[in-house]
């Protein structure tokens, strides 16, 4: 076990680990958590829209994605 997650355990000491090394806050790593499976979902469906989204050329992408 490492040391940045021996008060909590999970998902939670991972986001505080990944929050400490990248200067950012849990909130924040947690909100690109969400992104992230919003985004895997979509590749799995239509991989060029991934793509597009990825390269940023679908519009409010990143919101509609993280109220999924």
């Amino acid at each position: 076990m490492d040391k940045l997650s021996t008060t909590t355990k999970g998902s939670a000491a991972t986001a505080k680990a990944v929050a400490k090394k990248t200067s950012t806050n849990e909130k924040t790593v947690r909100r690109a958590e969400k992104f992230n499976n919003a985004y895997e979902k979509v590749k799995e469906i239509d991989s060029d829209v991934a793509g597009k989204i990825a390269a940023g050329k679908i519009k409010d992408a990143i919101m509609v994605l993280y109220l999924k």
